[in-house]
């Protein structure tokens, strides 16, 4: 006897057990995305997942159940990924180890022809994970070139350091908010349904789909150039404060030209519905044995996370003085104004020495017994953030450093604000571990963090004057890091052990 309203029914329970157990994970993806306006992206995905689902109902309710008892394996290694993201706060590998658990689900329970006709529907709920971070930077060079490029060619007379601009009728700056991940991410939502939805043809919706993507980089190339020329030319009484609403409108301009232009290369439906197959009483069994492993398998990792917490308030650790050397003397004049855009620091200290007339400010923050809220490593953590009104960030490279005999690579950034420029060197120390990669820094803290060594870390930058030259300042970095790099590590260790 064929049960058609059991595979759907399962399906149901899967979703409805996962987004409950999980729903401290997947309700941040509402409030913690790239960007605070991003909270619509998890509704507007479920809200086609649910509507895919029923465009599929009649395929679905032919398909037969099979489980497929293996499964769970994927489905265990998604939760010890999930524990991973929340020991080290590491959000996109939270997310997404949530997310995974649903196809890893659906193929335990359901087995491998459901998890193959729900691939699409499955793989577009990865939509709800904001993944685009890492993109910003090279979508905000590229957008800062084309626009450069774009206002010469208009002749308008314009000036570029980096993603800064200086025009006479004012000044701008492609910052981070500026880069277009929201439109991309957008474009590729909009453009995957689409083609999937009305093309057949994989070669079409490949097409498509690539048509999305590249209209949602070279969109904000036109939006941002668009922006600053309009406001130029109407000595800045349009679109100098307020363009959100005008990029929006234009991308649904082009959004829906694009549309219109694959609709008239539609394909026809061919779905055939297969002919039920019949449940045989031991594949029933089958059923409800790996349902049950499954939802064992995906409560325990919450269960065990909330054995780790602990709810005692964190005893502060201030940082130790740094020591001066080998002719550094303390200063009272700092040598620029900037300080970092960080979030929730345990404690922070300000630094500044002098030699030969230079100045170089030294910036430690500590963050302890972290949280979602206060981490060391974290997209949140800034030398200047889209809503610093003071400061911009006109270009980030990387520097060669030499920290105790090893050569180190930081970042390092040139910023711009009220007149003046400066260049700032930032990296991570995490007991005795000198890093400036945000993914070696995660490793480290889960290696202390499983060791017994605790979780403190600090933040370190060293910033100097740019006004003269940025080589100017990079080699008095480069003097300040030779000269002070035993004492700034004997502070930091000394600090560690208290």
């Amino acid at each position: 006897m064929h049960r058609p309203m059991l595979g759907p029914t399962l399906l149901a329970v899967i979703i409805c057990v996962v987004g409950t157990i999980y729903w401290t994970t997947f309700h941040g993806l509402a409030i913690h995305g790239d960007r605070s306006d991003a909270a619509w992206r998890p509704a507007f995905v479920l809200a086609a997942f649910v509507w895919m689902l029923w465009g599929m109902r009649q395929r679905l309710l032919a398909t037969p159940v099979v489980a497929f008892l293996p499964g769970i394996l994927l489905l265990a290694g998604a939760g010890v990924a999930w524990l991973i993201g929340e020991f080290v706060f590491v959000r996109v590998l939270s997310n997404f180890a949530a997310a995974a658990m649903i196809p890893a689900a659906v193929l335990t329970v359901l087995g491998w022809q459901w998890l193959r006709i729900l691939a699409f529907p499955i793989a577009f709920l990865f939509f709800i994970v904001p993944v685009g971070g890492p993109l910003i930077p090279m979508l905000v060079d590229w957008t800062a070139a084309v626009s450069f490029w774009s206002l010469n060619a208009s002749g308008l007379p314009v000036h570029r350091e980096g993603a800064y601009f200086e025009l006479s009728s004012g000044r701008w700056s492609v910052a981070d908010a500026c880069s277009g991940i929201e439109y991309l991410t957008t474009c590729a939502m909009l453009g995957s349904v689409f083609a999937w939805e009305i093309f057949r043809q994989r070669r079409k919706q490949l097409v498509f789909f690539a048509a999305a993507i590249l209209l949602g980089v070279v969109g904000n190339w036109l939006r941002v150039y668009l922006t600053i020329a309009i406001a130029h030319l109407t000595n800045n009484l349009w679109l100098r404060d307020s363009h959100g609403t005008f990029g929006w409108v234009l991308f649904a301009g082009l959004m829906v030209c694009l549309i219109v232009i694959g609709w008239r290369f539609r394909d026809e439906s061919n779905f055939v519905t297969p002919a039920p197959l019949v449940d045989s009483s031991k594949s029933m069994r089958r059923t409800m044995l790996a349902m049950l492993l499954a939802m064992c398998t995906v409560s325990v990792w919450p269960l065990f996370a909330d054995t780790q917490r602990t709810g005692r308030a964190p005893k502060v650790v201030e940082p130790l003085k740094v020591q001066p050397r080998n002719g550094w003397i303390p200063s009272t004049d700092r040598a620029s104004a900037w300080l970092p855009d960080l979030q929730n620091p345990r404690s922070i200290r300000v630094q500044s020495f002098e030699k030969n007339n230079s100045r170089v400010d030294l910036i430690i923050a500590l963050f302890h017994d972290q949280n979602w809220t206060s981490q060391l490593s974290t997209s949140a953590n800034q030398v200047v953030n889209s809503e610093n009104k003071n400061w911009s960030l006109a270009s980030r490279d990387k520097a060669l450093i030499n920290y105790l005999g090893k050569d180190v690579k930081v970042h390092s950034s040139l910023i711009i604000g009220g007149g003046a420029k400066a260049i700032v060197w930032h990296w991570y120390w995490l007991h005795g571990e000198t890093t400036a990669n945000d993914v070696e820094a995660k490793r480290l803290q889960l290696g202390h963090r499983l060791s017994g060594k605790g979780d403190l870390g600090a933040w370190v930058a060293i910033c100097a004057d740019a006004s003269v030259t940025p080589q100017m300042a990079n080699d008095l970095l480069t003097l300040f890091m030779k000269d002070m790099d035993s004492s700034l590590e004997s502070a930091l260790s000394m600090t560690d052990a208290r």
